[in-house]
């Protein structure tokens, strides 16, 4: 919201919203709703963007901040999915070839201990956030 001179005169915030009904208006349309003092409520019918919490925009921030990680963490809990369903593959490949398996038994577990260990650490980091 953008307060101009004209606005603080009348006591108006104005918003900016889309006109999609006429082609030939601009893009972006002003319109002022009148502010309410701190200790008011605002009016059922006034617009759904208002707000008299001067905190609301680092709230913003930190939420979008929390949606970014936990999106990554997302992320890697089915990237570690993923392995382990490979991992069901090739133990199941290696029990039917004892002779000539074709990936090492040290790979294979290299690769378990390290996926679970990410893992936990994903994990924390979840619960820590």
């Amino acid at each position: 919201m953008n307060m101009n001179a004209t606005d603080k005169e009348k006591g108006c915030c104005t918003v900016i919203k889309a006109d999609d009904e006429n082609e030939n208006a601009p893009f972006l349309d002003y319109e002022a709703y009148p502010t309410l003092p701190p200790s008011s409520t605002p009016p059922s019918d006034g617009p759904l963007n208002f707000s008299s919490n001067i905190l609301l925009v680092y709230r913003l921030h930190e939420m979008r901040h929390m949606e970014n990680v936990n999106f990554t963490l997302a992320i890697a809990c089915l990237v570690y999915c993923g392995i382990n369903v490979a991992l069901i593959i090739i133990n199941y490949v290696n029990s039917h070839n004892k002779d000539n398996p074709p990936v090492s038994e040290k790979s294979f577990h290299l690769l378990e201990f390290w996926a679970t260990f990410v893992f936990a650490v994903v994990t924390c980091i979840g619960l820590a956030s």
